[in-house]
Protein backbone atom coordinates (compact mmCIF):
# COMPACT_ATOMS: atom_id res chain seq x y z
CA UNK A 1 0.00 0.00 0.00
CA UNK A 2 2.72 2.36 1.19
CA UNK A 3 4.22 1.98 -2.62
CA UNK A 4 0.98 2.18 -4.36
CA UNK A 5 0.73 5.76 -2.09
CA UNK A 6 4.41 6.93 -3.18
CA UNK A 7 3.96 5.86 -6.86
CA UNK A 8 0.59 8.28 -6.83
CA UNK A 9 2.74 10.72 -4.70
CA UNK A 10 5.49 10.89 -6.89
CA UNK A 11 3.36 11.47 -10.52
CA UNK A 12 0.93 13.87 -8.84
CA UNK A 13 3.86 16.22 -7.38
CA UNK A 14 6.41 15.27 -10.24
CA UNK A 15 5.26 14.73 -13.58
CA UNK A 16 7.62 12.28 -15.33
CA UNK A 17 8.47 15.39 -17.61
CA UNK A 18 10.35 16.75 -14.79
CA UNK A 19 12.45 14.13 -14.49
CA UNK A 20 15.82 14.70 -15.10
CA UNK A 21 18.19 12.77 -17.73
CA UNK A 22 21.25 11.31 -16.75
CA UNK A 23 23.62 12.74 -19.46
CA UNK A 24 27.69 11.45 -20.52
CA UNK A 25 29.93 12.54 -22.98
CA UNK A 26 32.24 10.76 -24.35
CA UNK A 27 35.13 12.63 -25.63
CA UNK A 28 38.19 10.21 -25.38
CA UNK A 29 38.39 6.01 -24.22
CA UNK A 30 37.08 3.05 -26.14
CA UNK A 31 34.33 1.42 -23.59
CA UNK A 32 31.26 2.65 -21.84
CA UNK A 33 29.73 0.26 -18.97
CA UNK A 34 25.61 0.74 -19.21
CA UNK A 35 24.86 1.85 -15.57
CA UNK A 36 22.30 -0.03 -13.34
CA UNK A 37 19.16 2.50 -14.02
CA UNK A 38 19.00 2.56 -17.57
CA UNK A 39 16.27 2.32 -18.99
CA UNK A 40 15.53 2.42 -22.94
CA UNK A 41 14.32 5.79 -22.08
CA UNK A 42 17.21 7.38 -24.17
CA UNK A 43 18.57 8.70 -26.66
CA UNK A 44 22.34 8.69 -28.68
CA UNK A 45 24.13 10.99 -30.15
CA UNK A 46 27.25 11.82 -32.22
CA UNK A 47 29.05 14.25 -34.18
CA UNK A 48 32.24 13.25 -36.59
CA UNK A 49 35.70 14.86 -36.69
CA UNK A 50 36.37 17.57 -38.93
CA UNK A 51 39.23 17.35 -41.39
CA UNK A 52 42.34 19.61 -41.91
CA UNK A 53 42.92 22.39 -43.87
CA UNK A 54 46.15 22.68 -46.07
CA UNK A 55 49.11 24.51 -45.98
CA UNK A 56 49.55 26.87 -48.78
CA UNK A 57 52.66 26.95 -50.92
CA UNK A 58 54.79 29.44 -52.18
CA UNK A 59 52.82 29.29 -55.60
CA UNK A 60 48.89 28.97 -54.44
CA UNK A 61 46.31 28.58 -51.34
CA UNK A 62 44.83 25.77 -50.19
CA UNK A 63 41.23 24.79 -49.04
CA UNK A 64 39.79 24.19 -45.55
CA UNK A 65 38.69 20.92 -44.19
CA UNK A 66 35.02 19.88 -44.30
CA UNK A 67 33.11 19.38 -40.37
CA UNK A 68 31.59 16.29 -39.12
CA UNK A 69 27.87 15.18 -39.11
CA UNK A 70 25.34 14.40 -37.09
CA UNK A 71 23.32 11.42 -35.90
CA UNK A 72 21.09 10.42 -33.35
CA UNK A 73 19.05 7.11 -32.13
CA UNK A 74 16.92 6.45 -29.26
CA UNK A 75 15.41 3.89 -27.83
CA UNK A 76 18.66 1.44 -27.30
CA UNK A 77 18.26 -1.61 -25.38
CA UNK A 78 21.64 -1.84 -23.89
CA UNK A 79 23.59 -3.98 -21.47
CA UNK A 80 27.29 -4.64 -20.24
CA UNK A 81 30.42 -2.78 -21.77
CA UNK A 82 29.98 -1.32 -25.00
CA UNK A 83 32.18 -0.25 -27.41
CA UNK A 84 32.90 2.64 -28.80
CA UNK A 85 35.34 4.79 -30.86
CA UNK A 86 36.21 8.81 -31.08
CA UNK A 87 37.34 9.98 -34.22
CA UNK A 88 40.35 12.45 -34.10
CA UNK A 89 40.19 15.21 -36.17
CA UNK A 90 41.79 15.01 -39.71
CA UNK A 91 41.21 11.29 -39.68
CA UNK A 92 38.13 10.41 -42.02
CA UNK A 93 39.43 6.89 -41.92
CA UNK A 94 37.91 5.67 -38.63
CA UNK A 95 34.42 7.84 -38.10
CA UNK A 96 32.51 8.10 -34.33
CA UNK A 97 30.43 5.57 -33.83
CA UNK A 98 29.01 3.72 -30.64
CA UNK A 99 27.89 -0.07 -29.83
CA UNK A 100 29.84 -1.66 -33.01
CA UNK A 101 33.25 -2.62 -33.68
CA UNK A 102 32.88 -0.82 -36.99
CA UNK A 103 31.09 2.75 -38.49
CA UNK A 104 29.30 0.36 -40.71
CA UNK A 105 27.95 -1.81 -37.62
CA UNK A 106 27.48 0.42 -34.98
CA UNK A 107 23.91 1.55 -34.14
CA UNK A 108 24.68 4.59 -34.42
CA UNK A 109 27.92 6.41 -36.45
CA UNK A 110 28.92 9.82 -37.67
CA UNK A 111 31.54 10.53 -40.76
CA UNK A 112 34.45 12.48 -40.34
CA UNK A 113 34.66 15.54 -43.06
CA UNK A 114 37.40 15.50 -45.29
CA UNK A 115 40.74 16.99 -45.33
CA UNK A 116 41.25 19.52 -48.33
CA UNK A 117 42.87 18.24 -51.05
CA UNK A 118 45.26 21.03 -52.42
CA UNK A 119 43.26 23.70 -53.65
CA UNK A 120 40.05 21.91 -53.19
CA UNK A 121 38.35 22.05 -49.64
CA UNK A 122 37.64 18.93 -48.23
CA UNK A 123 34.09 17.40 -48.45
CA UNK A 124 32.04 17.34 -45.26
CA UNK A 125 30.77 14.04 -42.93
CA UNK A 126 27.98 13.11 -44.99
CA UNK A 127 24.27 11.13 -43.90
CA UNK A 128 24.99 8.76 -46.32
CA UNK A 129 27.70 7.47 -44.47
CA UNK A 130 25.99 7.56 -41.27
CA UNK A 131 23.96 5.63 -39.30
CA UNK A 132 21.41 7.30 -37.21
CA UNK A 133 17.48 7.73 -37.45
CA UNK A 134 18.47 11.55 -37.65
CA UNK A 135 21.28 12.36 -39.55
CA UNK A 136 22.56 16.07 -41.17
CA UNK A 137 25.70 16.58 -42.77
CA UNK A 138 28.52 18.79 -42.07
CA UNK A 139 29.99 21.34 -44.20
CA UNK A 140 32.42 21.05 -47.01
CA UNK A 141 35.53 22.99 -46.94
CA UNK A 142 35.87 26.08 -48.76
CA UNK A 143 38.69 26.14 -52.11
CA UNK A 144 41.35 28.00 -51.65
CA UNK A 145 41.47 31.88 -53.89
CA UNK A 146 43.74 32.34 -56.66
CA UNK A 147 44.86 35.87 -56.53
CA UNK A 148 48.32 37.13 -54.41
CA UNK A 149 48.10 37.25 -51.66
CA UNK A 150 46.40 34.19 -51.66
CA UNK A 151 43.75 33.39 -49.41
CA UNK A 152 42.71 29.95 -47.80
CA UNK A 153 39.52 28.46 -47.58
CA UNK A 154 37.69 28.56 -44.81
CA UNK A 155 36.35 24.95 -43.22
CA UNK A 156 33.40 23.47 -42.59
CA UNK A 157 30.82 23.63 -39.91
CA UNK A 158 29.90 20.34 -38.06
CA UNK A 159 26.30 19.02 -38.29
CA UNK A 160 24.72 19.10 -35.16
CA UNK A 161 21.01 18.63 -33.47
CA UNK A 162 20.00 21.81 -34.76
CA UNK A 163 20.79 21.01 -38.95
CA UNK A 164 23.36 20.52 -40.58
CA UNK A 165 26.91 22.40 -40.46
CA UNK A 166 27.41 25.51 -43.24
CA UNK A 167 30.03 25.28 -46.10
CA UNK A 168 33.11 27.80 -45.88
CA UNK A 169 32.73 30.86 -47.51
CA UNK A 170 35.40 32.45 -48.97
CA UNK A 171 38.15 32.55 -46.25
CA UNK A 172 35.25 32.37 -43.56
CA UNK A 173 34.82 29.39 -41.75
CA UNK A 174 31.01 27.68 -41.87
CA UNK A 175 29.04 27.51 -39.19
CA UNK A 176 28.19 24.72 -37.09
CA UNK A 177 24.58 22.72 -36.51
CA UNK A 178 23.99 24.65 -34.13
CA UNK A 179 24.38 28.29 -35.55
CA UNK A 180 28.05 28.48 -33.57
CA UNK A 181 31.07 29.99 -35.48
CA UNK A 182 32.70 33.34 -36.01
CA UNK A 183 36.35 34.35 -34.88
CA UNK A 184 39.45 32.80 -36.28
CA UNK A 185 39.36 29.54 -35.21
CA UNK A 186 35.95 27.97 -35.09
CA UNK A 187 33.76 28.81 -32.45
CA UNK A 188 33.05 25.76 -30.29
CA UNK A 189 29.50 24.12 -30.21
CA UNK A 190 27.45 24.72 -26.87
CA UNK A 191 24.04 22.71 -27.81
CA UNK A 192 24.25 20.59 -24.75
CA UNK A 193 25.08 22.71 -21.68
CA UNK A 194 25.26 20.48 -18.38
CA UNK A 195 27.97 21.94 -16.74
CA UNK A 196 29.60 20.53 -19.67
CA UNK A 197 29.15 22.56 -22.32
CA UNK A 198 29.55 20.72 -25.96
CA UNK A 199 28.06 20.81 -29.56
CA UNK A 200 28.76 21.07 -33.38
CA UNK A 201 31.85 23.30 -33.79
CA UNK A 202 32.17 25.89 -36.66
CA UNK A 203 35.43 25.57 -39.24
CA UNK A 204 38.38 27.39 -39.05
CA UNK A 205 38.96 30.74 -40.63
CA UNK A 206 41.66 30.47 -43.94
CA UNK A 207 44.83 32.47 -43.59
CA UNK A 208 45.98 35.20 -45.87
CA UNK A 209 49.76 35.07 -46.71
CA UNK A 210 53.22 36.02 -45.18
CA UNK A 211 53.63 33.19 -42.45
CA UNK A 212 50.32 33.20 -41.09
CA UNK A 213 48.16 29.86 -39.81
CA UNK A 214 44.96 29.42 -40.30
CA UNK A 215 42.54 28.90 -37.88
CA UNK A 216 41.35 25.55 -36.36
CA UNK A 217 38.03 23.91 -36.24
CA UNK A 218 35.57 24.50 -33.12
CA UNK A 219 34.99 22.08 -30.99
CA UNK A 220 33.36 19.36 -31.97
CA UNK A 221 33.78 18.54 -35.61
CA UNK A 222 34.44 22.03 -36.82
CA UNK A 223 36.76 21.82 -40.45
CA UNK A 224 40.42 23.60 -39.91
CA UNK A 225 41.20 26.40 -41.97
CA UNK A 226 43.48 26.52 -45.47
CA UNK A 227 46.41 28.31 -45.43
CA UNK A 228 47.26 30.71 -47.70
CA UNK A 229 50.37 32.52 -49.65
CA UNK A 230 51.97 35.73 -50.59
CA UNK A 231 53.15 34.21 -53.32
CA UNK A 232 56.43 34.18 -51.55
CA UNK A 233 55.78 32.54 -48.45
CA UNK A 234 53.21 29.90 -47.76
CA UNK A 235 50.83 29.51 -44.99
CA UNK A 236 50.32 26.73 -42.51
CA UNK A 237 46.62 25.22 -42.25
CA UNK A 238 44.26 24.88 -39.47
CA UNK A 239 43.50 21.39 -37.89
CA UNK A 240 39.82 19.90 -37.73
CA UNK A 241 38.77 18.76 -33.92
CA UNK A 242 37.90 15.97 -32.71
CA UNK A 243 34.26 14.29 -32.96
CA UNK A 244 32.06 13.57 -29.20
CA UNK A 245 29.16 10.99 -28.15
CA UNK A 246 26.76 12.09 -25.99
CA UNK A 247 24.30 9.94 -24.00
CA UNK A 248 21.16 10.68 -22.33
CA UNK A 249 18.94 8.44 -20.56
CA UNK A 250 16.30 8.83 -18.08
CA UNK A 251 16.55 6.57 -15.07
CA UNK A 252 14.10 3.51 -13.82
CA UNK A 253 11.48 4.20 -11.17
CA UNK A 254 12.85 1.67 -8.48
CA UNK A 255 16.37 3.26 -8.59
CA UNK A 256 14.47 6.71 -7.92
CA UNK A 257 11.97 5.21 -4.69
CA UNK A 258 12.87 3.67 -2.00
CA UNK A 259 10.42 2.58 0.43
CA UNK A 260 11.90 2.13 4.21
CA UNK A 261 9.74 2.95 6.59
CA UNK A 262 7.69 6.81 7.80
CA UNK A 263 8.23 9.76 6.71
CA UNK A 264 8.65 11.30 3.20
CA UNK A 265 11.46 13.42 2.01
CA UNK A 266 11.41 15.27 -1.69
CA UNK A 267 14.74 15.22 -2.90
CA UNK A 268 15.84 16.14 -6.41
CA UNK A 269 12.26 15.29 -7.76
CA UNK A 270 12.24 11.86 -6.51
CA UNK A 271 10.13 10.88 -3.36
CA UNK A 272 11.33 8.38 -1.21
CA UNK A 273 9.79 7.15 2.21
CA UNK A 274 11.92 5.51 4.60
Amino acid sequence: MKKILALVLLFSLFPQSVFAATVVFLTSGTSYTIPSDWTTTNTIECIGSGGNGRSGSVSQARGGGGGGAYSQVSGLDLSGSISYVIGAGGNFSTGTYFNGVSSTSASISCSSGRTATQLNGGAGGTTANSIGTIKFAGGNGEVGIIACPEVGGGGGGAGGPGGAGEAGVGSTGGRGGGGFGGGFDGGNGAEWNYGFVAGSGGGGFGSSGGGATAGDGGLYGGGGGGGGTNCVEGDLSGVGTQGIIVISYWPTLSSMINILGGRTLIQGGAVRIY
